[in-house]
């Protein structure tokens, strides 16, 4: 079956590279050098350059947005300025709760604990009695309820 194929290999006539054409002063020219003349090349160096340019700014823009410029660099003053907020922000609502947090007797904030277990109150044995002395008192009331 293999030697019954009608393909051959292929081999290289030539001893230059197909990247790379021999000048007629026996010099190497690149590819890229025949096909654009020299000041279209310029032309393409520079349009490469604007859009990397463009493309920094567009990326510059984006982490300002998302982190922004003030996030990145703090001084001593703005964090002093931040605890003083925050503190007279806590002031202001302390104030406000109409509590004081060093009252130890003050119990309004008792916690939620689960596994407390309620009763909806005393049993009723005398259920049908009660109602009948209900409906009685007031006949008004349906028998239904």
């Amino acid at each position: 079956m293999g030697s019954d194929s009608t393909f051959t290999a292929q081999k290289r006539t030539s001893t230059v590279l197909p990247t790379t054409t021999a000048t007629a002063n026996g010099g190497v020219r690149g590819r890229a050098n025949l096909l654009l003349p020299r000041g279209r090349q310029i032309h393409k160096t520079f349009n490469n350059i604007k859009i990397t340019i463009i493309c920094g700014l567009v990326t510059i823009l984006v982490l300002r947005g998302t982190i922004g410029f003030g996030n990145l660099v703090s001084t001593d003053a703005d964090t002093e300025n931040q605890l003083l907020i925050e503190e007279t922000n806590r002031i202001l609502s302390e104030i406000r709760s109409d509590r004081d947090p060093t009252d130890p007797d003050d119990q309004s904030e008792e916690l939620f604990n689960p596994n407390v277990t309620y009763s909806l109150g005393p049993k009723i044995n005398s259920w049908d009695k009660d109602r009948r002395d209900v409906a009685s008192e007031k006949p008004g009331i349906s028998e239904l309820c």
